[in-house]
């Protein structure tokens, strides 16, 4: 729907600014047993296995789920693109799932009910409705389907403290809780490659609900996750201090405790008394992943590292496609594998890959600028570089076809090139069609016959 300025009042009226949710008290005492600290510069052992990626990554197949960093989208289906009118209450450009396409692990949502139906909707449905739960869950679903090496996490916002059985039909019906994973320990979690193996690629955590044993993959978020501050108007503002749940103590007794920090990293800026929206104009700076700013991503990360001898579980920001968030998750982990669109690539030996044993290309060799409309010298060039060639090939009107291994079909187009250049011709084009089969052997022969047996038959 369209935003007007008017909804907003409309939402400080109520009295919410920003996102908020109440932090519900933990269901379970937490035990005290320890979490390792790990330092950015640390990465899994050289036994890994490199053949498997986890989340874009070798490096983090053997990571503990709670000693990785993951970044997040802030209110995830809420965008400011045409879809609302370019509502200045959006906190993202891009969508869910293209955030998962670009390497972002973490989607972050509110949910309020809306005529007794779970929507997403941005402080109040009147203002910002991104429509059903469930619809919403679907498409993660059909990502996280195809994504068969991914390990995703989901912290939906209880606005209107639900029962947790409503998520647990919205998950049901979208077919995401195939796939939900079931804790067994506050503090002892598996590896990514474990949770792959097993099926179990996703972490949902709701605010204000109480575990229940007939959905324990809904997980309540402050059972398991302290969060810093989240409403931040200043570029000195960004912090590391606990903020909620309110009985998790320090940072330090917070972790003690099997805690995993989460980084509000995403700044609103006021435009009337009390009333805020997402900043767009430091939108670069804040989510740059440099560390030498105030308000940049990598600094507060950085600070929040060295404050909890600890990496931070999650990041959330706005508008993740702008600076380099996905990079700067992978400064926290460790990984410095080159990089495109923010999503980490995988480790990949060029070199072991191999060609096609053999090929067929049909390629039509262009000389340009020759001054003359016929081109049969330079063909018949062509035809001479083939014959001696030893390959077997056929010309016909419009170009020549080449069969042979890999290696020898390239080689010898790269020869006629050569051979018509060598006649006095400075630039050379061709067009060219390659095919190649592993299931059986067929030449460009057979592929006419097969043609003309099909044919034959119509006269008969």
């Amino acid at each position: 729907m369209r935003f007007s300025l008017s909804h907003v009042l409309a939402g400080a009226l109520m009295g919410i600014a920003g996102v908020s949710a109440i932090p519900q008290q933990p269901t379970s005492a937490a035990s005290p047993t320890s979490v390792s600290s790990a330092s950015p510069s640390q990465t899994s052992s050289s036994s890994s296995d490199q053949s498997q990626v986890c989340n874009n990554s070798p490096v983090l197949c053997d990571r503990h789920y709670n000693d990785i960093t993951y970044m997040g989208a802030h209110d995830s289906a809420f965008l400011r693109d045409a879809s609302t009118g370019n509502s200045i209450a959006g906190n993202q450009f891009l969508n869910a799932t293209d955030a998962l396409d670009a390497g972002l692990r973490l989607l972050q949502a509110q949910v309020h009910n809306e005529n007794g139906t779970l929507h997403l909707c941005h402080t109040s449905c009147g203002l910002l409705d991104a429509g059903p739960l469930d619809n919403w869950l679907a498409d993660i679903n059909d990502w996280v389907v195809s994504h068969t090496s991914d390990v995703i996490t989901l912290l939906l916002v209880n606005s209107d403290e639900e029962n947790v059985s409503e998520f647990a039909a919205a998950f049901q019906q979208s077919g995401l809780s195939n796939f939900g994973f079931v804790p067994q320990s506050k503090t002892e979690w598996p590896s990514l490659r474990d949770m792959i193996a097993n099926k179990t690629r996703v972490v949902s955590f709701i605010t204000n609900i109480d575990s229940s044993s007939s959905s324990p993959y809904l997980l309540p978020e402050f059972d398991y996750v302290f969060e810093t501050p989240f409403t931040v108007v200043d570029l000195n503002g960004f912090n590391c201090t606990v903020d909620r749940p309110s009985n998790a103590g320090t940072a330090a007794q917070a972790f003690g405790s099997g805690f995993m920090g989460l980084i509000n990293h995403f700044k609103d800026q006021e435009i009337t008394a009390g009333l805020t929206i997402p900043d767009t104009d430091n939108i670069v700076l804040v989510n740059s992943d440099n560390t030498t700013t105030a308000g940049n991503l990598g600094l507060h990360i950085q600070q929040c590292n060295t404050q909890w001898n600890h990496r931070p579980s999650f990041v959330l920001v706005d508008f993740w496609d702008q600076g380099e968030t996905v990079k700067a998750a992978d400064n926290s982990n460790g990984i410095n594998q080159v990089t495109a669109f923010g999503t980490t690539a995988a480790v990949m030996d060029y070199a072991s890959i191999p060609t096609p044993a053999t090929c067929y290309a049909d390629f039509c060799l262009i000389p340009v600028g020759t001054g003359s409309v016929s081109v049969a010298e330079e063909v018949a060039q062509v035809q001479r570089v083939l014959k001696a060639s030893g390959l077997k090939y056929t010309m016909h009107s419009a170009g020549t076809t080449v069969e042979g291994s890999w290696e020898d079909v390239m080689t010898v187009i790269g020869k006629a090139h050569s051979a018509v250049h060598e006649k006095g011709v400075v630039r050379v084009q061709s067009s060219m069609r390659v095919g190649s089969r592993t299931d059986k052997k067929q030449t460009a022969e057979d592929k006419v016959k097969r043609v003309q047996d099909l044919l034959s038959k119509d006269t008969k």
